[in-house]
């Protein structure tokens, strides 16, 4: 049996559109990475700089949540937080990279939820 993982998602890279994508095509394997927002969030992001996805030149620790989702992906997409693809995809087996070490406590705390 051949196993598909998704990089990512399906789409805008780290959205919950590209991994809703993935999964309409049968895929039920995702990695993803995760950056940890100054007050704690986990957010999809393989960066920790918004500039790629917003032309913004902010990093991700240093702002709020609310802060970031100020900022769109692509002007379009808000920030997906982990909890939240865990949420939508309960059967999904999913590989998660943090980016750095400041994401260590939340993801004990959202995988413990």
């Amino acid at each position: 049996m051949t196993i598909i993982w998704t990089h990512q998602g399906d789409g805008i890279e780290n959205t919950l559109q590209a991994f809703t994508n993935a999964w309409s095509k049968g895929i039920t394997h995702f990695e993803t990475d995760v950056q940890a927002t100054k007050d704690g969030y986990l957010v999809l992001s393989h960066d920790r700089s918004i500039k790629r996805l917003t032309g913004h030149n902010l990093k991700i620790p240093n702002l709020t949540l609310q802060e970031l989702q100020s900022h769109r992906i692509n002007n379009q997409f808000e920030w997906t937080l982990l909890a939240d693809l865990l949420a939508s995809y309960p059967d999904a087996r999913i590989s998660i990279d943090m980016k750095s070490s400041n994401t260590l406590a939340p993801l004990i705390s959202t995988l413990r939820n």
